[in-house]
């Protein structure tokens, strides 16, 4: 809560060090005025931004997953692949040996 009254503060002063002397009183007392609106626009932009970086990042993982398929079950369409997976699956069976483990 202190720093937001004396942080706009020190950056009008530090805006004040830097700019030189300034022609009139008046110009003094409005810079120091409109640093607390500026602070608080500063602060509400970045809170904004860091927003929409959370949205962004939460539609970037939703089209990862859509397009790679994350976290959904793959189905074979249509009746050639299953029928190419059956001559695949007939194949890899003749081609195996049954093993026996005699207890002996």
């Amino acid at each position: 809560m202190l720093s937001a009254l004396l942080l706009p503060f020190f950056a009008s002063h530090m805006l004040l060090k830097a700019i030189g002397p300034v022609s009139s009183p008046l110009v003094e007392k409005q810079i120091y005025r409109y640093a607390y609106p500026a602070m608080f626009a500063l602060a509400v932009g970045l809170w904004g931004v860091r927003g929409l970086g959370t949205v962004i990042e939460g539609w970037r993982e939703n089209i990862r997953d859509e397009v790679y398929s994350v976290g959904q079950q793959l189905h074979n369409h249509g009746d050639e692949g299953e029928e190419v997976g059956n001559e695949r699956a007939n194949r890899s069976v003749e081609g195996t040996q049954e093993v026996v483990v005699g207890a002996g």
